[in-house]
């Protein structure tokens, strides 16, 4: 099912349910080595006789396919001087050559099993250890065990293969060196003798260059012994059977000593700041915090549990408190606290917040004193009972989530690479309740007080720059400090409310027609909305929501489709219903739901998931969602500001790449229009897409008892009403393309290359075209890996993606990094290798690879219920009739039919490049660009 799975990942507001993550996280990452104090029958671990440890957890749930760890507690902090980058190195060098997987088989194994390397399987270097991961077919068992085996003791290192992939690592250098400065300089804050910075995993770029084979291999012999190691083996298996197996195949790893003490946290006698205002291209937001750190050995006691939770609810109280300012008069948009252990072995607690414009130094000073008030004055006991019944229910909606594979395998990892407790969800939901009578408004106020008279604190901002930010120095912080310390401050206590989503619920409508169709039905009710509801495919499913129209912004009038781009930002921006967010958080308190809106040029709509037991909720949400924005302006600010990133400049890639493929792209690069945009014009776009009912289509999957949910789809979708002075949509039509040979490129010059295609074919649509598209962007994907990383150790790596829709057609899409001076070689190898494919077609070995990943992808949709319904919702709306359906990859999937595919969709004509941070001028020929004699 290629659509299934498979398009366009989105970001998600969790609502609720992510404080409720963060707070089980949090409390999991603070605990200690000791397991469950209940027996587990379906877990068997044991130690070698050389010392490494193994974990292996029977889940019958997720049948067929087994996940698969070997952490290794050897990072970089462990390289000598002259080793710098040679633990990230190792790591990289496991992937190309094995002693049971010699020269690439490492890689052809992962894709025979149904999966992606990079996506499916990776590895990532810390300065504490290496974990390596993959998850397979349970049937392929022993191979999977056996190259774990290699990984810790079989890695080949040869000169060749450090050769080819040198060029890798050090483009994965290059392309770090943002995040890396801001973490190194984090990190220098907190630890003595640049410590943690010198030891940055991804090494010294002079080593790099020249390290050798016999550098890596003594790294290697010297830090992956057996006491370091621990296999954890999670799946539908037979926990004895594996334990013998990994008796076998790991016996004759090496033992040796355990890896060295890590450096502590330095000495901090009073407030420091760690202040950052350079570039770093992940950071949307500026953002203040202050936080109270102290030195954690990985060791905890039930003592110290009980007071990091009541550590939890104090800075959640003070965060609420803060919330409930007057929103025009403070100094910020949004605060938060939590907990990090990110920066091991630190404990950091922090209150955290967005400031306004050029307000970072009184946002500062309002979070250091609300924490002052509480802990002069301390909380009543409403704040507290209204705090726990908030934190209660979250527990218990996040303990409602069964625990499948990669759950299990997450717990297991904590547990060996953090210390953190072997406990469910379930579990610490029961913790929770046990030790909830002892927190006390006293409790807390100490708790809180024993946390603010530590002497490690840290205020912390982050910015692109200081232009419409401020700039703090280390005087400031002081002074801040001693302001708040000499306050007279008054008490303060917050209101007890409790909000709801909908205080009237609307008058249901009624189905008024209902058909069978596959593992479901579809229900017609009489606005003209229509619902597909389908059966759970495994236990314990949850729901999956699609709600789609069809049109977006091709079919709005061309006054509107600014608009139409503002929309998204609004539903990004602002609560279902524009609820201010704290009380949106508050009205989702103990629900486990996520929804949210994504938009493509010729169809929108709201996509998400449910708990079953919050599937009331979820429609609440939507219906809300599906009514007339609010009137007043502030919703709008922001959303439309947001379309500054849509300007015409080179920031702006997807928009002018798009635009360079076809003139009238509704996402196209904006000059100025953004400026003169008018809040009514953002209302009248929603109401074109949304305000008729018969456009609309719905997907509910996991729908177990559809007797229950007939009523809570008359009423929250059948209670939509049609608006009758919502602006005409228009047919949508194919989109021309620019035939123009010579604007088919764009060129920038930088430091990094960033090299994006997009193949765009306009046609009628077909909902089957979506499973070739995919198989064909993964087979791109495998043949650029393969030509640009390991052949050629040009590019780290390679991602591809597609669309299909009525206006644009069918598009491809790869994207690339690489040398700033490999621009025009990476263009032609590029596009040789997709010339080979367009000519000869495909392999049966990569018919049977797409194959497979289809049917995993099918096989696992019960575990991925957003993008199970957002596929079908694709599939209902371009599918020839009902019978597409059901999921059938492999009726579609064949050498004849992705030959033809390849060969219609890859045509010269159709391709457009954007070439940006190259060094050299690439003057392109399109039509000798694509021959394969080409140099």
């Amino acid at each position: 099912m290629a659509e299934l799975l498979g398009k366009h990942t989105a970001a998600w507001r969790l609502g609720n349910a992510f404080h409720c993550a963060l707070l089980a996280l949090g409390l999991l990452l603070s605990s200690s080595n000791a397991s469950a104090a209940d027996t587990d029958q379906s877990l068997r671990e044991g130690t070698l006789a050389n010392g490494l440890h193994y974990v292996i957890k029977r889940v019958e749930a997720d049948p067929g396919i087994t996940e698969f760890r070997l952490l290794v507690k050897a990072g970089s902090l462990d390289e000598q001087p002259n080793e710098r980058g040679l633990a990230h190195f190792l790591e990289h060098m496991a992937f190309r050559n094995s002693r049971h997987f010699p020269d690439g088989l490492v890689i052809d194994y992962l894709n025979n099993q149904g999966m992606r390397w990079g996506q499916d399987s990776n590895a990532f270097t810390s300065q504490f250890e290496t974990l390596y991961h993959f998850r397979a077919r349970t049937a392929d068992l022993d191979r999977s065990l056996l190259l774990l085996a290699d990984w810790a003791g079989g890695i080949g290192i040869t000169q060749a293969g450090v050769d080819a992939e040198r060029k890798i690592v050090i483009d994965e250098w290059r392309m770090r060196q943002q995040a890396m400065h801001y973490w190194d300089t984090y990190l220098d804050s907190l630890f003595a003798r640049r410590v943690m910075s010198e030891h940055n995993p991804a090494g010294q770029i002079g080593i790099l260059e020249t390290a050798k084979a016999e550098d890596i291999q003594g790294f290697y012999q010297r830090n992956y012994l057996a006491p370091r190691m621990t296999v954890i083996v999670v799946g539908d298996v037979d926990p004895e059977l594996v334990s013998q197996q990994i008796s076998t195949q790991f016996a004759a790893i090496p033992a040796g000593p355990a890896a060295a003490p890590r450096p502590a946290l330095r000495d901090l006698q009073e407030q420091a700041l760690f202040a950052n205002y350079h570039e770093i291209s992940r950071m949307n937001l500026p953002v203040v915090s202050w936080s109270w750190l102290e030195r954690w050995d990985g060791v905890s006691t039930e003592q110290g549990r009980l007071r990091d939770m009541q550590r939890t609810a104090a800075l959640a109280i003070v965060q609420r408190r803060l919330e409930a300012a007057n929103t025009e008069l403070r100094s910020y948009e949004q605060i938060f606290s939590g907990q990090d252990t990110a920066a091991r072995p630190v404990q950091r607690w922090t209150l955290m917040a967005t400031p306004k414009s050029r307000q970072a130094e009184n946002t500062l000073q309002a979070i250091l004193t609300e924490a002052e008030r509480a802990r002069r004055f301390g909380f009543t006991q409403s704040e507290v009972d209204e705090q726990l019944r908030i934190m209660t229910a979250n527990q218990q909606a996040f303990a409602r989530k069964p625990q499948g594979r990669e759950e299990w395998a997450t717990i297991l990892v904590n547990e060996a690479m953090l210390g953190a407790m072997r406990w469910t969800p379930q579990q610490w939901l029961a913790h929770w309740e046990e030790n909830q009578p002892k927190l006390t408004p006293a409790s807390l106020q100490q708790a809180l007080d024993e946390l603010m008279t530590t002497p490690g604190q840290l205020a912390e901002v982050d910015s692109k720059g200081t232009a419409n930010f401020g700039y703090i120095n280390d005087n400031d912080v002081r002074r801040i400090s001693k302001v708040v310390k000499e306050a007279k401050l008054e008490p303060q206590q917050l209101a007890s409310t409790k909000a709801i989503l909908l205080p009237t619920l609307p008058e249901p409508g009624h189905i008024v027609a209902s058909t069978d169709v596959a593992n479901g039905g579809i229900w017609t009710l009489d606005n003209g909305v229509q619902v597909l509801w389908q059966k759970p495919v495994k236990p314990a499913e949850d729901i999956g929501i699609a709600l789609r129209e069809p049109g977006s912004l091709l079919a709005l009038p061309e006054r509107l489709r600014v608009a139409g781009m503002a929309l998204g930002h609004y539903y990004w921006e602002n609560s279902p219903g524009a609820m201010p967010l704290n009380q949106f958080r508050d009205a989702m308190t103990g629900h486990d739901v996520q929804l949210q809106y994504t938009v493509w040029p010729d169809s929108s709509g709201f996509f998400g998931r449910a708990n079953p037991a919050d599937l009331e909720t979820a429609l609440q949400m939507l219906y809300l969602n599906l009514q007339p924005l609010a009137q007043d302006w502030a919703p709008y600010a922001k959303p439309i500001a947001a379309l500054g990133q849509y300007n015409c400049g080179s920031a702006a890639l997807g928009s002018r790449l798009a635009s360079l493929a076809q003139p009238i792209w509704p996402w196209r690069c904006l000059r100025g229009e953004e400026n003169t945009l008018w809040m009514g014009e953002v209302q009248q776009a929603q109401q074109a897409l949304f305000g008729d009912p018969s456009r609309l289509r719905l997907v509910l999957t996991g729908v177990a008892d559809p007797q229950a949910t007939r009523p809570l789809v008359e009423r929250y979708l059948g209670g939509l009403k049609l608006q009758a002075h919502r602006p005409v949509l228009q047919t949508i039509q194919p989109m021309p393309l620019n035939t123009n040979a010579d604007e088919r490129l764009l060129f920038s010059r930088g430091t990094e290359a960033n090299v994006n295609w997009r193949i765009v074919t306009p046609q009628s649509v077909d909902s089957s075209d979506a499973y070739l598209l995919e198989a064909l962007s993964g087979i791109v994907r495998e043949r650029l890996l393969k030509v640009l990383r390991f052949e050629n150790g040009q590019s780290y790596s390679v991602d591809s993606s597609y669309d299909l829709g009525s206006g644009q057609g069918a598009v491809l899409m790869f994207s690339y990094n690489g040398p700033p001076n490999q621009c025009p070689k990476m263009a032609r190898e590029t596009a040789q290798a997709l010339n080979q494919l367009r000519s000869e077609g495909v392999t049966e070995a990569e018919v049977e690879a797409s194959v497979q990943l289809s049917r995993k992808l099918v096989d696992e949709r019960g575990n991925r219920p957003l993008e199970y319904a957002r596929a079908l919702s694709f599939h209902w709306l371009y599918g020839k009739n009902n019978h597409s359906l059901p999921p059938h990859p492999e009726r579609i999937l064949n050498k004849p039919a992705l030959d033809q595919a390849a060969a219609r969709w890859l045509q010269t004509e159709s391709a457009f490049i954007a070439l940006y941070g190259c060094n050299t001028d690439v003057p392109i020929d399109f039509a000798t660009l694509w021959s394969a004699g080409a140099s």
